[in-house]
Order: structure tokens, then C-alpha cells, then sequence
């Protein structure tokens, strides 16, 4: 992982992207005047409005060159957590259940003030400058649960893990909540476990219908382990 260049996209800005195509713009237009209306402003149209492009497009794509873009960042992310699942069940030594296949879930770290925000110029999707993978992995009896936090702008991952038995278990469910980032405002998702009245855990997701199945199963397991089911 290009630690460098992921530190450079969070703490860098747009703005001589925007800049540079204002300039770029400029020079297109001397030249579309010069070229398809055939008047002539002034001594060398032509050769001011190519250097013109060229500085435009100089000031808007150089400096982004030096830095990770939105998709190297989702790479970087996809590398360091790709078959998470599998790798965690590998190394635990449980029993899985045949009836809830172990999960993967992951998102971006939002909270803390160690971590750096940036929204996609070409997506308008805000991520941050840490990312962490949550492995699911269901017994008969409970679910275990190692999560895996890693920094994309420094050599840093560090691992918990946590277990739940499904008889002591309320409900799990899935939450979102709204989050203002400048002047956005933000949704972002959880799969959270209850227990005793208490939330336990609040795992980040992306949420979809299959965090939707994963709750009905598990709630399903709750109810049977509580003898709620028949």
C-alpha cells in the first residue's frame, strides 16, 4: 500500500482541478475563436491558446498524478480485506454453522480525530482514511466476531475480536444515521447487537438487503436457541 500518495488524497483539495479547467476553458475558447469563427484578437491567437490548454490542463491533472485517486483507495481497501472471512475461520477454532454461511461486513471509519475525510471528486462519496472489515462467523450456538481496522495512510492494523451466545442475545437490527460532513449530509449504516437491554456491538456496514437477511437469520437463531420457535 502507497501510504504516501493515501496521505496526499486526504489532506489535498479539488481546487486546482477546478482552477486548472477554468484556465483550460479559457484556452479552448481563444482557440475556437481563432480556428472556427476566423477572427483573429490578436498577434499569435493560436499559439497563446494552445499554451494557455497546456497550463489549464498542467495545473488541473499534475498535481492529482502525485496522489491516490477514489478507485486506487477502494483497491487498497479491497487488498487488505479481501477474504477476510475466510482467513479468520482458518485461524478460530469453532464449529460453524451449516444454516448462516460466515459474513463479511466493512465501511469506512467516520468517527475519531485521527481519521481524515475526503469526498470523491468524480463519485461525491466520502472516505476516510480508515477502513474496518468485521468477520461474522455463526456456531449452533453464537456468533463469533473479529474485526480487523486498517489505516490506509500508515503502516497500522489492529485486530479485536468479540463472541455472543445467541440464548442471551435480544435482537440484532440494522441502523442508519446521519452524519453532516460540510455541507453534506451523510448516511451511514450499522449492524448492531443487543443484549440485556444494551447495545453490545455497532458494527459498520454498507447497507443492503442482504444485511437485511443477515438479521432475519440471526434473529431466527435467537428465537430458537430462547426456545421462542418450534
Amino acid at each position: 500500500m502507497d501510504y504516501e500518495r493515501n496521505l496526499k488524497y486526504y489532506k489535498s483539495n479539488d481546487k486546482h482541478f477546478y482552477t486548472g479547467i477554468i484556465i483550460l476553458g479559457i484556452g479552448v475558447l481563444i482557440l475556437a475563436i481563432g480556428e472556427l469563427l476566423g477572427f483573429r484578437l490578436f498577434r499569435g491567437q493560436t499559439s497563446v491558446a494552445l499554451t494557455v490548454m497546456g497550463i489549464g490542463a498542467l495545473i488541473a491533472y499534475v498535481p492529482a498524478g502525485k496522489r491516490s485517486n477514489e478507485t486506487e483507495i477502494d483497491n487498497a481497501v479491497l487488498r487488505a480485506t479481501d477474504k477476510y472471512e475466510e482467513e479468520v475461520a482458518e485461524n478460530v477454532n469453532i464449529t460453524l454453522s451449516r444454516r448462516i454461511k460466515p459474513v463479511l461486513f466493512g465501511d469506512f471509519v467516520y468517527d475519531g480525530d485521527d481519521v481524515l475525510l475526503r469526498r470523491g471528486l468524480s463519485d461525491r462519496k466520502y472516505r476516510s482514511s480508515k477502513y474496518v472489515a468485521s468477520a461474522l462467523l455463526f456456531t449452533n450456538d453464537g456468533v463469533y466476531i473479529s474485526q480487523k481496522t486498517v489505516s490506509l495512510i500508515e503502516d497500522n492494523t489492529t485486530e479485536t475480536d468479540m463472541e455472543f451466545v445467541f440464548e442471551y442475545l435480544d435482537e440484532v437490527y440494522a441502523v442508519q444515521e446521519e452524519r453532516i460532513f460540510g455541507e453534506d449530509k451523510v448516511k451511514i449504516s450499522f449492524f448492531v447487537i443487543k443484549e440485556n437491554g444494551e447495545e453490545k456491538a455497532r458494527i459498520p456496514v454498507k447497507y443492503n438487503a442482504f444485511v437485511d437477511k443477515v438479521c432475519d437469520d440471526v434473529n431466527n437463531a435467537i428465537a430458537e436457541a430462547k426456545g421462542l420457535r418450534k
